[in-house]
């Protein structure tokens, strides 16, 4: 779901290729809803060897970070602390990974600067959008 309220822009999970219509650069977006970690591993082992991410990301946003967590009982969690990585790693895998996924928003802490014409056509075609941490 997408408001726009007094100029701002708010996402709001699951998001729809609908929602990201007259998102452009520069744009400041607010997202509520659920997001999931997720860093080149998972990447790469979706792209290059057929895995399964663990959770269903489609119409939903990722966070490149780097999680510290803890292991509870019962195979459970608790997350300790939570840090923005780059997506630059990420970024020969991007197109495959939205296409198999259908992730529509991944945030990070810096820009990609691999192979922009490559991310264009992951936007273009796969409907999702790229949201930057401010520095």
């Amino acid at each position: 779901m997408v408001e726009r309220i007094n100029g701002k822009t708010i996402l709001t999970t699951p998001i729809s290729a609908e929602d990201l219509k007259g998102i452009k650069i520069g744009d400041i977006v607010y997202l509520n809803g659920s997001m999931t970690t997720c860093r080149d591993v998972a990447h790469r082992r979706l792209v290059e060897e057929g895995r399964e991410l663990p959770v269903d990301v489609r119409n939903n946003a990722i966070f490149h970070a780097g999680p510290i967590i803890r292991p509870l009982e019962n195979d459970k969690f608790e997350m300790v602390s939570v840090g923005p990585t780059t997506s630059m790693r990420m970024e020969k895998f991007e197109y495959e990974f939205v296409k198999e996924t259908g992730v529509r928003v991944m945030v990070d802490h810096a820009k990609q600067v691999g192979q922009p014409l490559g991310v264009f056509e992951t936007f273009i075609t796969v409907s999702y959008t790229h949201l930057t941490l401010p520095t």
